[in-house]
């Protein structure tokens, strides 16, 4: 299971570059989660074809730090962390 501060810093690379807007996972700084979730805002309205290509980025750039790894794009624009 990849650090929190891993997988912070190749989604935060994201953000910076325009890819994602905003970022939550499952992973507390020193709590291991099981499996890796992230959900991802798009920066703007996108398509589902569009949200599959998000998406794929986004596991492409997590795949060397972890191998169990689920990403979703909340395209809704109502995404809130979860609590």
């Amino acid at each position: 299971m990849a650090l929190w501060g891993d997988v912070n810093v190749a989604l935060n690379r994201l953000v910076a570059a325009g890819v994602i807007a905003r970022f939550w996972t499952n992973l507390a700084a020193r709590q291991p989660a099981i499996a890796l979730h992230v959900v991802v805002a798009p920066p703007g309205p996108v398509d589902p074809e569009g949200a599959e290509t998000i998406r794929g980025v986004v596991a492409a750039a997590l795949e060397p730090l972890t191998e169990d790894v689920t990403v979703t794009v909340d395209a809704s624009g109502k995404a809130e962390p979860p609590r």
